[in-house]
């Protein structure tokens, strides 16, 4: 459970690494759900 919810941080904190620069909160946004629709 915890193991989840430290991938979905991660995956988060990846997604905020990459769209750095991209101050649009949709953008952000729309990558996270992106992140976790596969």
């Amino acid at each position: 459970h915890t193991g989840k919810l430290e991938g979905v941080n991660n995956k988060i904190k990846v997604i905020k690494r990459k769209s750095y620069g991209f101050h649009d909160l949709r953008y952000f946004t729309l990558k996270i759900y992106q992140a976790f629709s596969n």
